[in-house]
C-alpha cells in the first residue's frame, strides 16, 4: 500500500472560561506550513483553529474548523479510522492542558467545574491512537504542566494542575507504536517568545525549525534539538523561565527513532 502522511493540528488561543493564550493559533499555522514542506499533502492535514491567520496568504489557504470539543474528538476518531498500517501520523496540540486527577486537553469551551463534559480526556486521545492501524504515531503537546493554582479562570483561581502526572507518563511508555514530545516537564510552564503580532511558543518554534532541517528526521532528534533551542530562547528573558521539553516513549520500541515523515523527508 502507498504510504500517506496524515496530521491533525489543533491550536486553541481563545477560551470562554479559561484565560486566553497568545500564540497557539500562530503555532498551529506554523506547524501546518512546516508539515506541508515536509511532504504532507494539504488534503491529509486537518486543521482546527479559530482563525487561520497568516495561512490566508497561501495560494491555497486551508479550511479550518472551530476548536470545539465535538470537532476535536471527531477529528481524533477520524484520524484513527483513516490511517492505514503504512501511514505516518502526527498529532499536534497547542493550548491549555489540565489535570484534576485525570488529564484533559482543553477546547475553547472548557469549564473547570465540568471538565468531564467540556474538555477532552487525554485517555480518550491515547485509546483512539492505540486503535489506529499505523505503527508510526507521533504526538506533540505544547501545553503547560505547572502546579496547583497556576491556571486561573476569568472568574477566579482554579484548583487544577497542568497536564501530565506519573500515571500519564506510565501510560504513554506502555504504548509500543507511540512517541510523545511534551513542550516541558511536570511543574513547568510552556513559554511564549515575543515577536510578531502574537508571539511564538518557544517549543513549537524550535520544533518547526527542526522540521525544516533535513538532517533531523526522527522525533528523538527533534526533541534533542528542541531542548537546546528552547533553553536558549528562554534564557534571553531571565533564568526563571525553566522549560525543558520531554520525550516519552517505550524504551523497548523504536517509535521515537523512526522517520517522522515516513519513508523519506521531502522538505521544500
Amino acid at each position: 500500500m502507498t504510504e500517506i502522511k496524515r496530521a491533525l493540528i489543533v491550536g486553541v488561543s481563545e477560551y470562554e472560561k479559561l484565560p486566553s493564550l497568545k500564540s497557539c493559533e500562530t503555532d498551529a499555522a506554523d506547524m501546518y506550513k512546516s508539515l506541508l514542506g515536509a511532504g504532507f499533502e494539504a488534503a491529509n492535514i486537518r486543521l482546527i483553529v479559530e482563525d487561520i491567520g497568516h495561512l490566508a496568504e497561501l495560494k491555497d489557504p486551508p479550511t479550518a474548523e472551530k476548536p470545539t470539543i465535538g470537532n476535536i474528538k471527531d477529528a481524533v476518531t477520524a484520524l484513527k479510522d483513516d490511517a492505514g498500517p503504512d501511514d505516518s501520523v502526527v498529532l499536534f496540540f497547542s493550548g491549555h492542558g489540565i489535570n484534576d486527577g485525570s488529564d484533559y486537553l482543553c477546547p475553547s469551551g472548557t469549564r473547570k467545574d465540568d471538565l468531564s463534559g467540556t474538555a477532552i480526556p487525554l485517555k480518550f486521545v491515547l485509546e483512539e491512537l492505540d486503535a489506529c492501524q499505523s505503527d508510526k504515531i507521533n504526538v506533540l503537546l505544547d501545553a503547560c504542566r505547572n502546579e496547583l493554582d497556576q491556571i486561573a479562570s476569568k472568574s477566579g483561581a482554579q484548583e487544577v494542575r497542568g497536564l501530565g502526572d506519573k500515571s500519564l507518563i506510565e501510560g504513554l511508555q506502555a504504548r509500543q507504536d507511540l512517541a510523545t514530545l511534551f513542550s516541558c516537564r511536570p511543574g513547568e510552564k510552556s513559554y511564549v517568545i515575543p515577536g510578531g503580532e502574537k508571539g511564538h511558543g518557544a517549543f513549537t518554534e524550535a520544533v518547526v525549525r527542526a522540521i525544516r532541517d533535513p538532517e533531523l528526521t526522527t522525533l528523538r532528534e527533534l526533541a534533542d534539538f528542541a531542548v537546546v533551542e528552547v533553553k536558549a530562547a528562554n534564557d534571553q528573558f531571565g533564568t526563571d523561565r525553566r522549560q525543558r521539553p520531554q520525550l516519552v516513549t517505550n524504551d523497548e520500541s523504536q517509535a521515537a527513532d523512526r522517520n517522522l515523515y515516513g519513508d523519506c523527508l521531502l522538505y521544500t
